[in-house]
């Protein structure tokens, strides 16, 4: 996809562009998997709960890293578009465009999935004393 090429617009590569619109979605199927894993072993085991805080964390953190990236490639996107000549602008499948599709898309999508990360996380200090 032209809109990936390392260039003014992006300067990241094809690969880390898709790992950051995608993160999200591995880091949420892990917080997912490792919180239900753990859920009987800290009933029997309490000091073991700060794993359920710690996943909840490092999932999060890894999730706002990818949308950092996206937002930063809508940032661009959009400096690259106000410097663009006004007659470019006309064309709606520039690599500008199509940057900034992505970054969106990958900004929404880590947002999804943030939610999700904290709203399971939310499980052991609400749900699980009674809060």
């Amino acid at each position: 996809m032209s809109a990936l090429r390392r260039g003014d617009t992006l300067h990241y590569s094809e690969l880390v562009v898709w790992t950051a619109v995608l993160i999200g979605i591995p880091a949420w199927i892990a917080h997912l998997v490792f919180e239900a894993a753990m859920v009987r072993f800290t009933e029997v085991h309490p000091g073991w709960e700060w794993t359920l805080h710690a996943v909840t964390a490092l999932t999060a953190v890894v999730t706002l890293a990818g949308m950092a990236v996206c937002f930063d490639l809508i940032r661009r996107a959009d400096r690259a578009r106000r410097a663009a000549p006004p007659a470019a602008e006309e064309d709606e499948a520039s690599d500008v465009a199509l940057s900034r599709f992505i970054g969106i898309f990958g900004l929404l999508l880590g947002l999804s999935n943030l939610v999700l990360i904290l709203a399971e996380g939310s499980y052991v200090l609400l749900v699980r004393h009674g809060g």
